[in-house]
């Protein structure tokens, strides 16, 4: 004869409390897995962007922006980037990962101009000169603030 199925609740009350974290432990680094997969690509041409590319003057910067939409085209990794600007001009926006979305539902991430979603920035005449545009100093803030969140 075939035993009598177990009920939810009486394997949770069966497992002891460290057991049970362990458990939950496990399940949220295998939920972080998978989603985080779809966003490996994405992470490291970030970070192949401002590496390697950061190393790039101003006529380098056209050819390596060239060359790595074209690298992505032909492998077919994605998100492409859009067609106009450098790829310095964009930053990626995880599609909830890590950066919040309007209904909280995840998305597909996509790579968005650094100026999208930010104020706009008003420049008056009586305005100090600190050498760096609102963008520059928008991207170079960035990283920092990924790294203290």
């Amino acid at each position: 004869a075939k035993p009598p199925p177990v009920q939810p609740n009486e394997i949770r009350t069966s497992i002891s409390p460290s057991s049970a974290v362990e458990l939950n432990t496990t399940s949220a680094l295998a939920n972080f897995a998978t989603e985080a997969a779809g966003l490996l690509v994405p992470w490291v041409t970030t970070s192949v962007i401002w590496s390697v590319g950061a190393t790039c003057h101003l006529d380098s910067r056209h050819v390596f922006s060239d060359w790595l939409r074209d690298h992505m085209k032909l492998s077919g990794d994605g998100p492409m980037f859009p067609g106009q600007g450098l790829v310095y001009d964009y930053r990626l926006h995880d599609g909830g990962f890590t950066d919040p979305t309007p209904d909280n539902e995840p998305r597909v991430p996509v790579w968005m101009y650094w100026m999208d979603g930010l104020e706009e920035y008003d420049i008056f005449p009586d305005t100090k000169y600190s050498g760096k545009t609102p963008m520059d100093k928008f991207k170079n803030a960035t990283p920092f603030i990924c790294l203290v969140n």
